[in-house]
């Protein structure tokens, strides 16, 4: 995995001889990023503690998000950013309701509508981190539909942030393959079907082809991941 933080260093030209020169600045600057790394895996801790439905999706997300970035040769800053905003991408999913999120019948409107605020929630604890803000668009637009029909504004297309066109993706593959309340897992070829069905609809057809060449092998053993697992270093 790439590291976000060292990306992040490296852009606002922290060196290695500062980094080895025992400045206080260096040093709070390592105590910090170590202190957010170790909040973000409690926080994914804290969503796959949620239930079934929650359990382990950041990890399989990011895995396949980084997999697709690398495929369609982004920048490893961008890769970076990807996956630190997969991630962190259903923070807001914490405050939905668990009578919601786990209900077995169909949502009401009301309900629907108070599960997609969790995009809008999930980056109100981000906004004063300086070294998120670059994500913060990539969780915001990770519902957008490419023909325009997604939320929160109904972006279409390129206008998309390539970040969150992939989160969508991979997010509904993981969906689709996994049991939920209300329905059972689709099969790994089922999914595939579907996100074909759906390109130039719902998803950017430019990587739907990219996901079917990668992804020949359903969760390829990353169900095991453990949230310390896929936390950057």
């Amino acid at each position: 995995m790439f590291s976000f933080f060292k990306k992040n260093k490296e852009r606002d030209g922290d060196s290695p001889a500062l980094a080895s020169s025992g400045s206080s600045t260096s040093s709070t600057s390592l105590n910090t990023t170590e202190m957010f790394t170790k909040t973000v895996s409690v926080v994914l801790s804290a969503l796959d503690a949620k239930g079934a439905y929650t359990k382990g999706r950041s990890g399989r997300i990011t895995y396949y998000a980084v997999k697709v970035a690398e495929q369609i040769g982004l920048s490893e800053e961008e890769v970076a950013k990807i996956e630190m905003a997969s991630m962190l991408h259903d923070l807001g999913m914490n405050d939905v309701p668990d009578e919601i999120l786990y209900k077995e019948g169909k949502l009401t409107q009301d309900e629907y509508d108070l599960i997609k605020q969790h995009v809008l929630l999930g980056i109100k604890p981000l906004i004063n981190i300086d070294v998120l803000k670059p994500i913060i668009p990539i969780i915001m637009h990770h519902h957008e539909h490419w023909d325009g029909s997604g939320y929160p504004d109904n972006m279409k297309g390129e206008r998309i942030p390539i970040g969150s066109r992939i989160i969508l993706l991979v997010d509904a593959y993981d969906a689709m393959v996994s049991d939920r309340a209300y329905r059972g897992a689709k099969t790994h070829e089922e999914a595939v079907a579907e996100i074909k069905k759906c390109a130039g609809k719902q998803f950017d057809p430019n990587l739907t082809n990219v996901f079917d060449n990668i992804c020949y092998d359903p969760l390829m053993g990353i169900e095991t991941l453990e949230p310390d697992e896929y936390v950057l270093e």
